[in-house]
């Protein structure tokens, strides 16, 4: 014997067409295709020819399949007005076609929650709000299920608005009066800091949270101030407004004079202080004449 030749077909009807030849007793089939049934039977041959087909076998090429891998390089760009997301296929597929991309986002210390399917390998976030930074992964998904998520990447449109502030009325009260405030409602959408000076001194300053920020401002003393709030954003964005405060004195009681002092002295003795008081005036009344 010099060698063995071996047929194939999906039936077991016809092997007129040899599918290869081999010296040893085994044979590679490289050339299969999945879910398929396949029929093998082989001769022997020599210098006098080619033996009868042996029995047949068959077997079904199974492909296993799985998860498939994570997207690879995933990235994220700023654009004008949202977040360009871009990303490769994984290195392996599990052994089906990707069928759909699930993009999941999270911002601030939020969990991911997923945003958007793609059969793409990009997506444009449209809902991206400026001055929020974004943190994305994207997971691959086949017939078998949903790959693990990819790296993950940041991305933050840049905020260029400015947080607004109202101008509350300015302030004037006298000296020890109560009850006096100044209220600021600036807004933002992602607001950061705040202070507040009184004539270029800081009195107060932290963390703003996007509302309203109050001050009061009783028990000072005579004199003009100038209460300047300031908030600032995310971004560094920043606006302030400043309010007047005018704190006037204690107007003076307006002085007596010695007649009516003297009067009123005797006043509070009684009635035989009355006749004094007449005594006194007819008196002086009588010099003076």
């Amino acid at each position: 014997m010099t060698h063995y030749r071996v047929y194939r077909n999906t039936s077991q009807d016809e092997f007129d067409t040899a599918l290869g030849e081999t010296i040893y007793e085994y044979f590679l089939d490289n050339s299969t295709l999945p879910d398929l049934d396949y029929h093998y039977v082989i001769t022997a041959v020599n210098e006098y020819g080619e033996s009868v087909f042996s029995d047949s076998v068959n077997i079904t090429i199974t492909t296993l399949t799985f998860r498939p891998g994570a997207p690879q390089n995933l990235s994220a760009t700023a654009e004008d007005g949202f977040i360009y997301l871009n990303w490769s296929v994984p290195l392996d597929d599990g052994g089906s076609p990707i069928s759909v991309y699930h993009i999941y986002r999270r911002a601030f210390d939020e969990s991911f929650n997923r945003l958007a399917t793609s059969t793409n390998v990009f997506f444009n976030d449209i809902s991206a709000i400026e001055g929020v930074l974004y943190h994305y992964k994207v997971t691959a998904e086949n017939e078998v299920g949903e790959s693990v998520g990819s790296s993950e990447v940041t991305a933050r449109i840049p905020d260029t608005t400015l947080p607004t502030i109202n101008h509350p009325s300015d302030i004037s009260y006298v000296e020890g009066e109560l009850g006096n405030s100044i209220t600021w409602t600036p807004t933002d959408m992602n607001p950061a800091l705040f202070s507040i000076d009184r004539n270029e001194t800081t009195v107060i300053s932290g963390g703003w949270l996007g509302g309203a920020i109050t001050i009061n401002v009783d028990l000072l003393p005579k004199g003009n101030y100038l209460f300047n709030c300031t908030v600032i954003d995310q971004s560094g964005n920043w606006v302030s407004d400043v309010v007047v405060v005018v704190v006037s004195g204690v107007e003076p009681t307006t002085p007596i004079n010695g007649d009516l002092g003297v009067a009123v002295l005797i006043l509070g003795g009684g009635v035989t202080g009355v006749l004094l008081v007449v005594v006194l005036l007819a008196t002086r009344k009588k010099l003076s004449s």
